[in-house]
């Protein structure tokens, strides 16, 4: 709203207004301090594994798109984190669907034998 000084008579003391925009465009941001990460991690979890060098700063602007809240940088980080540790698990939990791989083969396979072993690496950790 725009209120002109100019449009007042000399001996009148109120205001005329000129032009009235009655439109907002602005969100009304929310802070939500029970939006965390492991919540996050399973909202956005195929979108990181789509794109796994996600910056923090365009994944709290998506988080802000779509939940019309803001996110502090820590919890976009540990989000972030935890997703990416979903998505690229550890290698003893890969180690350990290894077993159940070979189980769900000779199942599957029924009559068929199967064998698995554990090669010892060339390189020795030595403390």
């Amino acid at each position: 709203m725009y209120a002109s000084g100019r449009a007042k008579a000399l001996d009148d003391s109120t205001l005329i207004v000129r032009i009235l925009k009655n439109q907002h465009n602005y969100k009304r941001l929310s802070r939500n301090k029970n939006l965390k990460a492991p919540w996050l991690v399973k909202q956005y979890e195929d979108r990181v594994r789509i794109t796994p060098k996600w910056k923090l700063k365009e994944f709290g602007e998506i988080v802000l798109i779509d939940l019309n809240c803001q996110i502090s940088h820590s919890a976009t980080y540990r989000a972030r984190k935890n997703a990416l540790d979903e998505v690229n698990c550890s290698y003893e939990e890969k180690f350990l669907r290894l077993r159940n791989y070979v189980y769900e083969i000779l199942r599957s396979n029924i009559g068929r034998t199967g064998q698995y072993m554990l090669l010892e690496s060339r390189q020795r950790v030595t403390q």
